[in-house]
């Protein structure tokens, strides 16, 4: 098994060219044999199947799952919502 690592948060990269092509080094990723795909952790549900429509329009039809963060303290989940604002 081969797993590859992505980013999906729609503030970074800054900008839609340069989110397309963080997407088009996925696919080649994905071409390259990768068998599923792990992204960051993330709280905004919209943004992961915004992220995940975008990849099967891509033809990336291998599993993405959603990373995840623990939360083990209230000042972490305080520090996770500033990162996603």
């Amino acid at each position: 098994e081969v797993h590859t690592s992505c980013w999906n948060s729609k503030f970074l990269p800054p900008s839609d060219q340069a989110r397309e092509a963080d997407l088009a080094r996925l696919k080649q990723k994905v071409d390259a044999g990768a068998d599923f795909i792990i992204t960051q952790f993330f709280y905004d549900v919209d943004v992961f199947w915004s992220f995940q429509r975008r990849c099967r329009e891509a033809g990336i039809t291998i599993p993405i799952i959603p990373g995840y963060a623990p939360i083990q303290t209230y000042q972490s989940f305080e520090r996770f919502v500033q990162w996603e604002r």
